[in-house]
């Protein structure tokens, strides 16, 4: 048996914490191995709140994300990927039928205009409001939503699912104003800071 007395003996492992694979792959960022550790021991409030942290449309990705995350599970090296979307769906339904709230931060006194109240603008406002900044989104169409509300068929979104997704960003202080295209800088006056969000193909 051949004994090693050189340098190994003063070797030590090197412990790193490492982004998931499944979060890594996901657009939005969820922290999704401690979102699926407190749904395992039954903390749903708890993984609702760590959902909602990054996410503030569960119910919505829960129903048509494109599940980045479930190709690059490591459960699928051993049997089959863990099915993620459908933990996000039931913990965003399950947010909503219990009415669990996310508070806005404390005020910072700080306003900010986002024009568009599509997915981008309105993930941008809810972030914001999380941070205490006041925000105010303009929004050309009659309905803010974007293509969540114009582009996905009834039988993949549920209207009722969306609203109540929405309803809850105005329920932290998002003011919304509909049918209101900025035309020039001079409306954005006095605002800290603007976010363009007004996709592909704005009216």
């Amino acid at each position: 048996m051949e004994y090693l007395t050189s340098g190994w003996r003063i070797r030590r492992p090197v412990r790193e914490r490492r982004m998931a694979p499944c979060s890594f792959s996901c657009p939005v960022g969820n922290d999704l191995p401690e979102i699926l550790y407190l749904v395992e021991k039954d903390r749903m409030r708890e993984a609702w709140g760590a959902l909602k942290s990054t996410n503030p449309f569960p119910s919505v990705c829960g129903r048509v994300c494109y599940r980045f995350c479930e190709p690059a599970c490591n459960r699928g090296r051993l049997d089959e990927p863990l099915a993620i979307r459908a933990v996000e769906r039931f913990l965003g339904d399950l947010g909503r039928e219990k009415g669990w709230e996310v508070k806005a931060g404390r005020s910072t006194g700080k306003e900010v205009a986002v024009v568009g109240g599509g997915p981008a603008g309105l993930s941008c406002a809810y972030h914001l409001r999380l941070l205490g900044h006041e925000v105010r989104v303009f929004e050309a169409r009659e309905k803010e939503g974007g293509l969540m509300a114009w582009g996905m068929p009834e039988e993949h979104l549920p209207r009722a699912v969306l609203e109540e997704e929405l309803a809850s960003l105005r329920g932290m202080g998002v003011e919304v104003e509909r049918g209101h295209r900025v035309e020039g800088r001079r409306e954005l006056e006095g605002y800290e800071a603007v976010v363009l969000a007004t996709g592909r193909n704005p009216l």
